[in-house]
């Protein structure tokens, strides 16, 4: 249901780890796209890792892509320089040796951003 997809997406968006839960445990589907076309993983807030886990672990798909330039979670948080939750990813099954519409995989990104902690 859009309505339960658009919540969850909110929550996730959010940072609101209760909000998340509690909808997950009333049954919102995971993988579903809210209104804007997105899934609650590519919206959740990427410095969160607790909300990557509760999603993840809801089989939330770690690879799912953006429809602009295919982009996946797990290049947004290596972009944007978030190492706990691009470990969560890893460990919930992300692939890392997806490409971007650019032939950019998370690594280049991760270290484009001149990162010095390991991931």
């Amino acid at each position: 249901m859009a309505g339960e997809a658009n919540r969850l997406s909110s929550a996730s968006a959010r940072g609101d780890l209760t909000d998340v839960q509690m909808l997950l445990q009333n049954g919102a589907d995971v993988n579903e796209n809210n209104a804007f076309g997105r899934t609650p993983l590519q919206v959740m807030k990427l410095g969160n890792p607790a909300i990557a886990s509760a999603l993840l672990k809801a089989n939330a798909n770690p690879n799912v892509r953006d429809h602009v330039k295919c982009l996946t979670v797990s290049h947004d948080a290596a972009r944007d320089g978030h190492a706990d939750t691009l470990r969560v990813l890893v460990d919930h099954g992300a692939d890392v040796n997806l490409l971007d519409d650019d032939g950019l995989d998370f690594s280049l990104l991760h270290c484009g951003r001149n990162v010095t902690r390991p991931i």
